[in-house]
């Protein structure tokens, strides 16, 4: 019983960690098959654009984006045109060390500093304009 009231008090003091994604509201005039802005933005903020998995993405090529003296923070981001008016950023990020590796499933401060704000910069310069997380629940209809 203690150890869960610890928990819990502890809980509460944790700061909250955003998801490893990023939302943007698209200019009126840009098309998902207008990939050519999405690269160049990606280009701009430092990153090698290549192909995405899916139709109407970009992935980058992985580079080192954080380090310590015991291990090492390496990753590549995805721009994924969700619909017309949206296009969403994820930063796939791993930490390696001694004893292998391990999905970091959200951003800390300094992760999105390096990563996730310049990449904002370079689409915020394009007319794309961020929107805040909601969790909302999906309707299908």
């Amino acid at each position: 019983m203690r150890w869960l009231l610890a928990s819990l008090c502890l809980a509460g003091c944790v700061a909250p960690l955003p998801p490893p994604f990023r939302d943007f509201q698209a200019p009126a005039s840009w098309r998902p098959e207008q990939l050519a802005v999405l690269q160049e933005a990606l280009r701009e903020a430092g990153w090698e654009p290549r192909p995405g998995p899916v139709v109407h993405s970009l992935s980058t090529h992985p580079r080192r984006i954080a380090g310590a003296l015991l291990y090492r923070v390496e990753g590549y981001v995805e721009l994924v045109a969700i619909d017309s008016q949206r296009v969403r950023l994820y930063v796939h990020a791993y930490r390696y060390h001694l004893w292998g590796r391990s999905r970091i499933g959200y951003l800390s401060a300094a992760l999105s500093r390096n990563v996730a704000e310049p990449i904002e910069r370079a689409l915020r310069r394009r007319g794309f304009v961020l929107t805040p997380y909601e969790l909302k629940p999906i309707t299908i209809e």
